[in-house]
């Protein structure tokens, strides 16, 4: 923890001009004081300096008391996290004064992420901050344990959705991918907290802020083998010194494990960062200035990196960032950024009569990762947007049909059998549910919910996903060898936004891939985002009624694309005198006609 007459460094009194600061701290822990002569501990706390001079990281942990249990090191935590907290509190609520108030504060061990803002978006006429959601995950020792996680922080700030995530990953060097998993961890473990269920932190708020000892290195042996250039220790250091020395940034960077591992699509998709042009920031000795210690290899281990959705790339800038030579409380310089981010604008809405219609079709996914337990998976596609709801609440989320995909060691050996899971579509409409069976050879009788698209504009109603629930109950199925997996339009959700066709500039679609599973719950298997702004600008949204997107990208799943497989599709909007043309054309090709939505009704199978 910073010396309380070195928070100036790093915190502007009064807060500033910011209307938002967040502050995430790694082994921010404090000591009981003891004065002359006395036995037992004051209640004043002091932060924890030249003690752990030469400590690193997990050895801190580890070396706590090398035969306390599991259970004492969680009940000497608990101990003092809420003096120790209550204590960080009051330093940053003092430094930001009154015109400041949290908006919330969570703490994981030693990790802490504190959140603030102007007093007038929290209280009053004024307020706009809402929708304030937390959650932290655990990932170091055993994988159990709070010296390593993530904490993060959700908010609304009027029509703007943000995402703070502070992190402190696993230390040392070769254990990179343990780096990348502990991200995946952390996404993973607070996505049923944090906004909408079905997706993680990064894939659908407006911008994400990413921050934190992430403990990537600089390694000039990257790539070279086992041994390197540089297989010995010192040689290195002094190589990656020399470079220090000359301040040659981009060749430290061109080495960095994070940039590197991001490139390989193994970390961080779709992040972005600031320059970094100046000395790396651990490890160093504990006084003003930056001079690296020889027991590490200098390194990049704190940073700062945002995410934002495509429509809102160019409403965040970085105004500053920079290192902290001048804090001496820690091995580590800490960095800070400033940033400017245009809020999001409030969308026109559209009468359910009028709304623009959206058509998925050539839909198809190729390299799936295989979550059944015997290889294979049954991947459906659920529909969610950002802003979010835009076609319909989120619980009753647009689906599509779930798929078949068989792992074999059969044939050619490229192992996938592929076949629709034909199910059982129940029809809503007015007020009345019936039932359709798809048999047999596919043949279905009963109601056509396509022909319900016609009518539900005359009818005031909203379709979402044609209204129909989706149920996991297996019909026959023909299957064929292939390495894609494919929908057709009848399998495929037909969507009707909510929004002005002009502000579908601003919408994304969030196609979130799931892997069906009949006992447990279903498994993620990626995110695609699509942003429905028209190819030719959001000006084009007047001179035309109708536009096709091409779309052919890597799925992510969890901040990763290696080997999460691709997704290709077209998606079709029509709008206005468009309108009427497309719908007739929906329901002459059974669109929709084996979707449906996320339900927690209807019958045991449907899919919750």
């Amino acid at each position: 923890m910073p010396k309380a007459d070195e928070i100036s460094n790093w915190l502007p009194e009064g807060g500033g001009d910011y209307d938002i600061v967040v502050v995430g701290t790694q082994e921010n822990a404090f000591q009981e004081k003891k004065e002359k002569g006395q036995k037992n501990s004051s209640t004043e706390l002091v932060a924890v300096t030249e003690v752990q001079a030469d400590i690193d990281d997990d050895e801190k942990i580890e070396n706590m008391d090398a035969e306390a249990s599991t259970q004492d090191r969680e009940a000497y935590r608990e101990k003092t996290k809420t003096k120790q907290h209550t204590l960080w509190e009051e330093i940053l609520e003092t430094r930001l004064g009154s015109m400041y108030c949290a908006v919330k504060h969570v703490v994981l061990w030693e990790m802490r992420l504190s959140v603030f803002a102007k007093v007038g978006l929290v209280h009053g006429r004024s307020a706009c901050i809402f929708g304030v959601q937390s959650d932290s995950s655990a990932t170091g020792i055993a994988g159990v344990l709070g010296n390593k996680g993530g904490l993060v922080v959700k908010m609304n700030v009027g029509f703007t959705s943000l995402a703070f995530v502070s992190c402190h990953l696993a230390a040392h060097s070769h254990k990179m991918k343990e780096r990348d998993e502990n991200c995946r961890e952390v996404l993973k473990e607070t996505m049923e907290s944090i906004g909408t269920p079905r997706l993680d932190v990064c894939s659908e708020f407006d911008h994400v802020f990413w921050l934190g000892d992430l403990n990537y290195r600089v390694d000039l042996n990257d790539g070279l083998g086992e041994k390197g250039n540089y297989p010995d220790e010192k040689p290195h250091l002094a190589e990656v010194k020399k470079l220090i020395e000359g301040k040659d940034w981009a060749a430290l960077w061109a080495h960095d494990q994070l940039n590197k591992q991001q490139q390989a699509g193994e970390a961080f998709a779709g992040f972005v960062e600031g320059q970094y042009d100046f000395e790396p920031t651990f490890k160093v000795k504990r006084t003003k200035g930056t001079e690296h210690k020889d027991q590490r290899i200098p390194s990049y281990c704190d940073r700062i990196l945002w995410k934002s959705m495509l429509p809102s790339l160019k409403r965040v800038n970085q105004t500053m960032f920079t290192n902290l030579p001048d804090v001496t409380t820690s091995d580590h310089k800490p960095v800070v950024a400033a940033f400017e981010v245009e809020p999001s604008p409030q969308l026109l809405k559209a009468r359910p009569a009028t709304a623009p219609l959206v058509r998925l079709s050539a839909v198809s996914v190729k390299g799936l990762i295989e979550a059944d337990a015997l290889g294979g998976s049954d991947p459906y596609l659920v529909v969610f947007s950002n802003p979010a709801d835009v076609f319909c609440s989120h619980k009753q989320a647009p689906i599509s049909s779930i798929k078949k995909v068989l792992s074999t060691a059969t044939g050619n050996g490229s192992g996938l059998i592929t076949g629709a899971m034909k199910g059982a579509v129940n029809v809503v409409g007015s007020g009345v549910k019936t039932v359709t069976n798809v048999v047999g050879d596919g043949v279905a009788s009963g109601v056509n919910a396509v022909s319900r698209m016609a009518s539900s504009q005359k009818d005031g109603m909203n379709d979402g996903a044609l209204g129909s629930d989706a149920v996991g109950m297996r019909g026959k199925s023909s299957f064929a060898l292939s390495d894609e997996t494919e929908w057709t339009d009848r399998e495929l959700p037909v969507l009707r936004p909510l929004v002005h066709h002009s502000d579908l500039a601003y919408v994304t679609m969030i196609l979130a891939i799931y892997d069906h599973d009949h006992v447990g719950s279903d498994d993620p298997l990626g995110t695609v985002h699509i942003p429905l702004c028209h190819p030719d600008g959001p000006q084009a949204f007047e001179s035309s009624t109708s536009f096709t997107i091409d779309v052919d990208t890597p799925i992510t799943l969890f901040n990763t694309t290696a080997s999460r497989g691709h997704f290709r599709a077209k998606v079709h909007v029509s709008y206005e005198d468009a309108l009427p043309a497309a719908v007739e054309q929906a329901r002459s090709d059974g669109a929709g006609m084996e979707a449906g939505t996320l339900d927690r009704k209807g019958g045991c199978c449907t899919i919750m």
